[in-house]
């Protein structure tokens, strides 16, 4: 197998047309500096890929923008190691440079949650709409990163709780609020799980999803709720989630629990980057705190 078979290959097999168009774009801007830097593609070092997004973030791309694009990057040069075109992946090592004046959106005032958590359901395959939704619901009411949503099963819920594996090898578990419980039955009922993932691939393919399949739907979502590109992200659900019921009279000890941080200090970090609303917190998030 070539190299641009390979790259296709790869494409191909990414689950939305969606994302096949945006890989296809981005690898299109990044082949294209690299032929206007005279470098091939299996010839490119570290220190080129690190010379494009410097080149992204001088042409004044946000951080989003950059972060997708090195994330392309990235897996198309694993890809190309998986299938034996390459020896090393030039872009595993390299970070998305940061703007010192850019603005940082760490959580979502309530009436820009609201938007994002009343979206109805995405025109076109039911069973992708119902799947993504509760995707990002599970994000809004649990506040678990996304490869932790991303990892989850129907065996994983159970009293009222969600327990699993999560970051650093720990066991985590937190309360499911109510409307939950109810959005993850009616979602295993309309998908016919009994057990194994909570998110399959496809509705013939059980697999999981992955982290970097969730980050999309997020996207995606917000996206569709008319939010700025970077504006609703997996972590920026994750630190809503911590704000509201911090705003609720919810003891940092259990906050620390619930999100499954090492350390209370690392929660407060979470908590301080938030900036305190103007009004009161949803009344589903009061729900979600009750027990």
């Amino acid at each position: 197998m070539g190299v641009e078979e390979s790259i296709a290959a790869m494409i191909a097999d990414l689950e939305s047309a969606a994302s096949r168009r945006t890989y296809q774009a981005d690898w299109a801007r990044y082949s294209d500096w690299l032929r206007s830097e005279s470098i091939a593609v299996l010839e490119a070092k570290a220190q080129d890929v690190k010379r494009y997004v410097k080149h992204l973030l001088d042409s004044g791309k946000k951080k989003s923008t950059r972060a997708h694009a090195l994330s392309v990057v990235r897996e198309v040069y694993r890809a190309l190691v998986s299938d034996g075109l390459l020896a090393a992946n030039p872009a595993r090592e390299v970070k998305n440079a940061k703007l010192d004046n850019e603005k940082r959106v760490p959580w979502l005032m309530e009436e820009k949650l609201n938007v994002l958590f009343s979206l109805p359901p995405a025109d076109g395959d039911e069973w992708y709409a119902q799947r993504n939704r509760l995707c990002v619901l599970l994000l809004i009411g649990i506040g678990w990163r996304r490869s932790e949503i991303a990892c989850m099963t129907v065996e994983s819920f159970s009293g009222g709780t969600v327990s699993g594996i999560v970051k650093g090898g720990k066991w985590g578990r937190a309360l499911v609020p109510t409307w939950l419980q109810d959005e993850i039955a009616a979602w295993c009922r309309f998908a016919g799980l009994t057990n194994g993932p909570l998110f399959p691939r496809s509705p013939e393919n059980r697999e999981a999803i992955s982290g970097s399949i969730v980050y999309h739907i997020v996207k995606e979502a917000g996206a569709r709720a008319g939010f700025a590109p970077g504006e609703v992200t997996p972590h920026a659900l994750r630190r809503t989630m911590l704000t509201l019921a911090k705003l609720k009279g919810v003891p940092i000890e259990d906050l620390q629990q619930s999100v499954c941080h090492s350390s209370q200090s690392t929660t407060e970090g979470y908590l301080k980057a938030s900036r305190l609303p103007t009004v009161a917190p949803s009344e589903w998030m009061s729900e979600m705190v009750k027990k």
